[in-house]
């Protein structure tokens, strides 16, 4: 993706929306169908691919980094009860 051209900032709506469909079936299913237990959740989803993807491609860290130092651009933390958090991307979708 990013030998033939460098990834701009205003590049990257596009890419989190086809990444984030393609990271599994199970997660397409449980954030972009109605009903579902984490719906409410897709657009943090998107937001976090949208960050992974500029931490990797426009930044170019690598994903140990980006675990190990921005794991919490990838989580969502519950306003109400701030110990609670769910990680949105699991370590091995970063590395696909």
């Amino acid at each position: 993706l990013s030998s033939h051209t460098q990834l701009t900032e205003g590049d990257l709506g596009g890419a989190a929306m086809w990444v984030t469909t393609r990271l599994s079936p199970q997660k397409t299913k449980e954030f972009f169908t109605p009903d579902r237990k984490f719906q409410h959740l897709k657009g943090a989803l998107v937001l976090a691919v949208t960050f992974a993807l500029c931490q990797l491609f426009v930044e170019e860290y690598e994903v140990p980094y980006i675990w190990a130092h921005k794991r919490d651009y990838i989580y969502h933390f519950d306003i109400n009860d701030i110990k609670s958090h769910f990680e949105l991307l699991e370590l091995d979708e970063l590395w696909q």
